[in-house]
């Protein structure tokens, strides 16, 4: 009697998940078309590209790139360290989000 009230239970749940979830993946859909998921990824991309190249470009000739190092412990002082994570992040976020979507329904 107890197992039959706790799969009863467990099902009406699921059901319950499931439909919020639906409802939750449509609002999603709403915003985060494949457009925005692009652009996204490009600005994310593009900054990473630009910032290590100029790093790299500064480092390499021994030229002052005005970029602060930071102190330890700060981390808002951190220099390119946090905008490089963010854009980490982004990329991350929408390729975990068009996997999703692809194996969900089967593209975004």
């Amino acid at each position: 009697m107890l197992t039959i009230w706790i799969s009863s239970r467990i099902s009406k749940t699921s059901a319950i998940l499931s439909g919020n979830l639906r409802n939750c993946f449509r609002k999603t859909e709403r915003f985060f078309t494949e457009t925005v998921y692009r652009r996204i990824t490009l600005c994310a991309l593009t900054f990473y590209c630009v910032a290590k190249s100029y790093s790299f470009f500064t480092g390499a000739n021994h030229l002052e790139s005005g970029i602060p190092l930071g102190t330890p412990g700060a981390i808002l002082s951190s220099g390119l360290i946090l905008p490089l994570n963010i854009c980490v992040g982004l990329v991350v976020a929408c390729t975990m989000y068009a996997f999703y979507t692809l194996f969900r329904k089967g593209g975004m």
